[in-house]
């Protein structure tokens, strides 16, 4: 009788559990590399804040002067002195063109609802990426795609210096919508899948803190670069060196698994094994995924098998409904902290420190109350915030107890935020990863 060789089998989930038990300095290094495309997506996001704003501007005439008064007292803007009462430039005013702005350029400062839509493009291409997600991330690959639509982000920034027109800049930063939440997703998914379950709470946080690493290098970046154009131009260089290393890391293996590519992620997991300074036979074992669905290999039977599954209807239903409100709640605060008055520069700085502080108390918070009662009790935290927020207390020109209740209740949101990817990456399973991730990064859009 003739003797057949025993195949052993392994949950490929327990496998990189087993070989990342022990990370090493380069896997850590290679894992932030990645990352940096969160920092990027910061920068680009927050960067019309710096570049769209209605400049100072001083009087130069006894009316304009008069008028300023008159409005300071009443709480109103610069574009009402100079617009609702026709004042002339350069004979009742002059802005401050030491800092260039395409509201300036593009006459905007007595149009804000067009200065408004300008900024808020962004997300109107995050709506077009969860078709982008939902295609590539799950048929062409997490690292692939990402790479892919990192370099149209880069593309799309290096055209902003040539820009001589309202509707170009539209165009603009709507494929910068379209590519960064794509790219951020298919980072986040693709470091989730290479992470041993007992340390994702860790790479979540370094994930978030490469967000807040945005924050100074578009501070910087635009105190030192005035020019709208150019700071278009600085930034496209710097998407291009931080996208590099999505174009030579290794695909995913769960992802490789799933459409059948199994000596591809053999291969993969020995690369992955070597980085750890371990060895891992793969020969005579057959890899397989729990999550991983076999007859979900389309789109189309992705999408059916929602219907079909009514628990993973439910639960990616309940995470787009966290996804909206931690949206809102983060976009409006973020995109309203010019209102408290100050710089830019110092208004994003104090946003910096806050999110930082949050993805570090984050590790205790998840540690202590887990996943899900973390993102309740940061939703409650924020909500006790905006609460207090209501107490009129000024005590200085810029601080008051609504400015100080609003920074907290950012820790807030930022720690909900972040564990709603940590939670959406762990309860989604392989095949529907990358398209349940993209329905609810811009779900709240």
């Amino acid at each position: 009788m003739e003797m057949t060789e025993k195949i052993e089998k392994r949950n490929i989930a327990d496998l990189i559990d087993e070989i990342g038990s022990s990370p090493t300095c380069l896997s850590i290094l290679l894992f932030i590399a990645a990352l940096g495309q969160n920092s990027i997506s910061c920068v680009i996001v927050y960067m019309t804040e710096f570049i769209g704003t209605v400049p100072k501007f001083y009087c130069l005439s006894d009316r304009c002067e008069t008028l300023t008064t008159q409005y300071d007292a009443v709480g109103k803007s610069v574009s009402d002195v100079i617009c609702k009462d026709n004042l002339t430039e350069n004979k009742d005013f002059l802005f401050d063109k030491n800092t260039t702005s395409y509201i300036l350029d593009f006459n905007l400062y007595c149009d804000p609802s067009k200065a408004s839509l300008l900024a808020s493009c962004i997300f109107l291409g995050s709506l077009v990426s969860i078709v982008v997600g939902m295609y590539v991330f799950d048929a062409v690959g997490r690292r692939r795609g990402a790479a892919v639509c990192a370099m149209c982000s880069v593309f799309a920034t290096f055209l902003g210096t040539f820009c001589n027109s309202y509707t170009y800049l539209i165009v603009i930063r709507i494929v910068q919508g379209i590519a960064l939440y794509a790219s951020f997703n298919g980072c986040y998914v693709w470091i989730l899948e290479f992470i041993p379950s007992k340390y994702r709470i860790y790479y979540n946080t370094y994930s978030m803190l490469m967000w807040c690493a945005g924050y100074p290098i578009l501070i910087l970046t635009a105190y030192f670069i005035r020019d709208w154009r150019y700071l278009h131009l600085a930034i496209s260089i710097i998407s291009f060196l931080i996208a590099i290393p999505l174009l030579l890391l290794p695909s995913s293996p769960r992802f490789l698994l799933s459409i059948g590519k199994v000596a591809e992620a053999k291969r993969v997991l020995k690369q992955y094994a070597k980085y750890m300074n371990k060895s891992v036979e793969l020969e005579g074992v057959a890899l397989y995924d729990p999550d991983t669905d076999s007859d979900n290999s389309t789109l189309r039977q992705r999408v059916m098998s929602f219907f079909e599954h009514k628990a993973m209807l439910v639960e990616t239903v309940v995470l787009i409904w966290g996804w909206l409100n931690a949206s809102l709640l983060y976009y409006g605060l973020n995109y309203g902290w010019s209102s408290f008055g100050d710089s830019p520069y110092l208004n994003y700085t104090y946003v910096a420190i806050g999110e930082t502080a949050a993805y570090i108390v984050l590790i205790a918070l998840t540690r202590i109350l887990g996943r899900k009662m973390g993102v309740i009790a940061s939703f409650g935290g924020a909500a006790l915030c905006f609460l207090i927020g209501m107490i009129e207390w000024q005590w200085t020109e810029v601080w008051n107890l609504e400015r100080l209740v609003s920074l907290l209740a950012m820790i807030m949101i930022s720690m909900a935020f972040a564990l709603l990817f940590l939670y959406t990456g762990e309860i989604a399973p392989t095949t529907h990863r990358g398209g349940i991730f993209s329905a609810c990064s811009i779900s709240g859009i």
